[in-house]
C-alpha cells in the first residue's frame, strides 16, 4: 500500500473519529461505510466501523463486518486482541455469551501472550462483564478485582474508573453497600 493511500485512509478516519466524539455517530457510520467499501481490507476502518454500529446498537452488523478478519493471517496479536474484544463486546450485547466467552477468552489469552498488563486487564474487566451478564457476581467480582490488580500502577483512567463502578455496581446489588461506597 503507497504511502499516500495510507495517509489518505488515516487523514480520513481521523475525521470520521472526530464526528463520533461530537455524537455524530449517523454520518460517521455512513462515511466508514463508503471507506470500507473503499479499502475493504483495512483493519482499522473495519474495526472501527463495528465500534459505530456497535455505539448505534447495530451488534449483528458489526460481527458481520468484523468477522472476516478473522481469517486474515496478516494481523498482529495487537490486533487480533481488539479483534477478539469487540467481537466479543458484541456477541454478548446480543446475549451469545457462549460465543462471547469464547472471544474474550481468546483476547485473554492474547494479553497474556503479550505480557501487556493494561490488555489483560482489559481482558479481566470484559470477562467480569459477561459474568455479571450470566448473573455470576462471583466470577464477575473475581474478574473484575483481577483487572483491578493489574491496573495498579496504571494511568489509564477510563479504565480504572470502569472497574472501579462494575465493582460498586456489584457490591451495591450484593447488598453490600460499605464496599460499594468504597468502590464508587
Amino acid at each position: 500500500m503507497s504511502c499516500y493511500t495510507t495517509c489518505t485512509e488515516n487523514y480520513d478516519l481521523s475525521a470520521i473519529k472526530q464526528k463520533i466524539k461530537q455524537g455524530d455517530l449517523v454520518t460517521a457510520t455512513t462515511q466508514l461505510k463508503s471507506l470500507a467499501k473503499q479499502y475493504p481490507t483495512s483493519f482499522n476502518i473495519l474495526l472501527e466501523l463495528a465500534s459505530a454500529l456497535r455505539k448505534n446498537a447495530q451488534h449483528t452488523q458489526a460481527i458481520t463486518v468484523i468477522a472476516p478478519l478473522l481469517n486474515s493471517h496478516t494481523l498482529s496479536s495487537k490486533e487480533l486482541f481488539r479483534l477478539h474484544s469487540e467481537l466479543g463486546i458484541n456477541f454478548r450485547r446480543i446475549l451469545d455469551t457462549h460465543q462471547a466467552n469464547v472471544h474474550y477468552t481468546k483476547a485473554k489469552e492474547l494479553a497474556l501472550q503479550l505480557n501487556d498488563k493494561e490488555l489483560l486487564a482489559r481482558a479481566h474487566a470484559n470477562l467480569g462483564v459477561l459474568y455479571d451478564t450470566q448473573s455470576n457476581l462471583a466470577l464477575a467480582m473475581q474478574e473484575q478485582t483481577a483487572a483491578l490488580e493489574l491496573l495498579q500502577n496504571s494511568t489509564n483512567w477510563e479504565l480504572q474508573a470502569s472497574v472501579y463502578y462494575n465493582l460498586g455496581d456489584m457490591s451495591l446489588r450484593l447488598n453490600n453497600l460499605e464496599q460499594a461506597s468504597h468502590f464508587f
